[in-house]
């Protein structure tokens, strides 16, 4: 049985050289493209695995370490969209403005006049 393959095989040796010579590249690549994806897999199921025992040793680490409520993250400040805006009679420029400056503000104002230069009439109304 064995002879019998190999006397095949080598009668026909020139008919699977020209068969490798087509197809072999296509061949090599599928192969190579199998062996990559499972390398790749166990690569990704090896980082799963790595991230999960990391988890649970910085759990381990809160809740054994003294302390504990130390090492628990902070909370940031509020975002800009959090804040809370100003009203509608405020305005943009009534932000952060205390009380006295707003009834400053709202006081007539005397128009700044240089030397030598006349006022135009006032109407009284």
């Amino acid at each position: 049985m064995l002879n019998e393959l190999a006397k095949t095989f080598f009668d026909n040796i020139w008919l699977i050289m020209i068969f490798l010579f087509i197809f072999g590249g296509s061949i090599t690549s599928i192969v190579r493209g199998i062996f990559k994806a499972s390398f790749e897999q166990q690569l990704k199921m090896q980082e799963k695995k790595n991230e999960e025992l990391r988890l649970r040793l910085e759990l381990e680490h809160l809740q054994k370490g003294p302390g504990r409520g130390s090492n628990m993250p902070q909370p940031k400040e509020s975002a800009w969209d959090e804040q809370p805006l100003a009203g509608y009679d405020d305005g943009y420029q009534g932000q952060g403005l205390d009380q006295s400056t707003k009834e400053r503000e709202q006081q007539p104002v005397e128009p700044y006049v240089s030397e030598g230069q006349e006022l135009p009439p006032q109407v009284q109304g």
